[in-house]
């Protein structure tokens, strides 16, 4: 037994730039109990029978094959969960244009699959780029010109397995028009430079602060075949940042002072580069009606607050306390650590008034420790707390830790984070909440060889850990790297940068 549906989206310039197809399976099963509920594990044959049977569609009628995305297989992943009860057939209710297909049987494959949607075909007139009873169109969907990726996720459900499916373009988002990076050749910067190339865009304005290198950057896989135009901005310097947004469709501030070295002069070292910069940047993206920000803030946003509720787990309603970050004696702490985070929370709040005010659109995503191989030559403070942790470090990291992320998992969030028109406010971003010293425990056992110190009792005091911290990301697809995978890379990379000597 098998049915289809359809929506189509509007066929007006902005949805045809934004077609997805959508499809959702079942095959039931003859005895059921509700642990048979949850998403599967990942399989790349899936996924390759997806992409091989779609392509095959594709290429018969001379269009080009898609590409397969992670960012679409996460989406779909996240609107799988949203029909895990009963897998009843119902399109999203986003501008996009679906494929809904119920089958049943075990056998029941990806490709049989699509092979019923193209079966479809014999309904196609080609003379008038129609269908015989509107009964192509999940062909179409199939075959659509302007679609480019390809994702797909499964699930068990209460009757049986479903599969869902998804290719997009992105209709809200116009790849060939320019994006602007601040920040560029840093950590995160440079990670966002290789999923934007990956995701298909074509033009990125890279501001980078002045003298600093980019040789890194031209080598990232697909460079080659974009235009990288760089800018060297000074965050206070109005009229560079200006010039490196003038043109943009939409802007990632990423930059931010953050040093290994304690500031000798916090306000002129942090505050003024994090908040007047932010400003800059808001201004510019103003003057030439960017059409979204995402601004990189940080956890240090968000902790330290002493007045957070005792048992309740952080979530993005948490402010730092300006005045008790301010508070604390330096003698007994770095400089870095007291004004670090007063320099965050005033950047990103002066950032939500300027967006009001100003009718702005922006979106704030608080990446936890930033961990994951290195792009960039030198290395960089969240790494470093790793690194430092390996060669004996004690510091517990009380004020600056919820968990750990891989970086490459923030620079997807903020492409996603970007391109979702319904995305708006904060979006707290780490693979779950817990203890420093929980994470030293998990790197000493993956490195027996190194002196990494145990921690006794909590490193953060009072702390509630939560693996689905993320919660508003995971809502909308992201699927974080397992913390064990980050840490391995992580090492990796310093001994390879020798940067770290076992």
């Amino acid at each position: 037994m098998e049915r289809c549906m359809c929506k189509i989206a509007n066929d007006d310039d902005e949805i045809i730039m934004m077609i997805k197809s959508l499809a959702i399976f079942l095959v039931t099963i003859s005895c059921l109990t509700h642990n048979s509920l949850g998403v599967v594990p990942h399989h790349q044959d899936v996924d390759s029978q997806f992409l091989t049977t779609h392509n095959e569609a594709r290429a018969q009628v001379g269009v080009q094959p898609l590409k397969w995305n992670t960012t679409l297989a996460g989406y779909a992943r996240g609107y799988a969960y949203n029909m895990l009860g009963d897998c009843d057939m119902r399109h999203s209710d986003g501008p996009f244009g679906e494929n809904l297909a119920e089958g049943y049987g075990d056998q029941f494959t990806a490709r049989d699959a699509v092979t019923m949607w193209v079966g479809e075909k014999q309904y196609y007139d080609y003379y008038s780029n129609s269908c015989v009873g509107d009964e192509c169109h999940h062909y179409t969907q199939v075959v659509w010109r302007d679609t480019v990726y390809l994702g797909c996720a499964k699930l068990k459900c209460l009757n049986g397995w479903c599969i869902v499916l998804m290719a997009s373009t992105n209709s809200s988002v116009h790849k060939n028009e320019p994006v602007c990076i601040t920040g560029a050749n840093g950590f995160i910067g440079s990670w966002l430079v290789q999923t934007l190339l990956d995701h298909g865009y074509t033009t990125i304005h890279a501001t980078i602060y002045p003298g600093s290198s980019t040789s890194h950057l031209h080598a990232l896989p697909g460079a080659s075949q974009a235009t990288l135009v760089f800018h060297e901005a000074d965050l206070l310097d109005a009229q560079a940042i200006s010039k490196a947004v003038e043109g943009c469709s939409g802007v990632f501030h990423v930059a931010s002072p953050c040093s290994l070295e304690d500031p000798l002069d916090p306000q002129k070292e942090l505050l003024d580069p994090a908040v007047k910069g932010t400003l800059n940047v808001l201004e510019a993206a103003k003057r030439f009606g960017v059409r979204r920000v995402v601004l990189t803030s940080s956890i240090s946003a968000m902790v330290p607050n002493p007045s957070w509720d005792d048992g309740k787990v952080l979530d993005e309603s948490s402010w730092t306390d300006i005045d008790y970050c301010k508070s604390r004696q330096v003698n007994s702490i770095s400089s870095f650590t007291k004004w670090y985070p007063v320099s965050k929370i005033l950047a990103e709040k002066s950032a939500w008034e300027f967006a009001e005010k100003n009718g702005l659109d922006v979106v704030t995503i608080l990446p936890s420790t930033c961990l994951g191989r290195l792009l960039q030559p030198t290395l960089n403070a969240s790494c470093a707390v790793l690194q430092q942790l390996l060669q004996g470090s004690r510091n517990t990291q009380e004020y600056h830790w919820l968990g750990a992320v891989h970086v490459k998992d923030v620079a997807k969030a903020q492409v996603h984070l970007f391109e979702t028109p319904s995305a708006s406010g904060r979006y707290l971003c780490t693979n779950g909440i817990y203890q420093f010293g929980e994470f030293a425990h998990r790197v000493s056992r993956l490195f027996p060889e190194f002196d990494v110190h145990r921690f006794e009792g909590e490193t953060q005091p009072g702390m509630v850990s939560c693996e689905d911290a993320a919660k508003r990301l995971i809502d909308m697809g992201m699927v974080f790297t397992p913390v064990e995978d980050v840490i391995k890379e992580t090492v990796e990379s310093l001994k390879s940068k020798r940067l770290l000597v076992s």
